[in-house]
């Protein structure tokens, strides 16, 4: 059932789990209240590796060992990913200009 969550996500939540497997990144910083990785979270597809996080750096996630193993075996399976996590920072420095 966990490997089936894989085959149907969204294109922004491949964008972000794209990060893990093809910058090979341990961990991302999404703002607590992202609704994508929050999903993600939900289906144990990520967890949240501490709960000591700053509000403007964002929450550290990272990937299920799992999925980190199905992904990187199946890279078709990010095809049509979109986006990638952004941190409150980046965020207010985009607004800016």
């Amino acid at each position: 059932l966990r490997k089936q969550s894989l085959e149907s996500l969204t294109a922004e939540e491949k964008g972000y789990l794209a990060v893990f497997i093809l910058e090979e990144s341990t961990t991302i910083y999404v703002p607590i209240d992202d609704g994508i990785v929050g999903g993600l979270l939900a289906r144990q597809i990520v967890f949240r590796s501490s709960n000591v996080f700053d509000m403007v750096e964002g929450a550290p996630y990272n990937l299920q060992p799992w999925a980190r193993q199905h992904l990187a075996a199946n890279l078709h399976l990010l095809a049509g990913a979109v986006g990638r996590p952004v941190t409150l920072k980046e965020k207010l420095r985009a607004d800016r200009w």
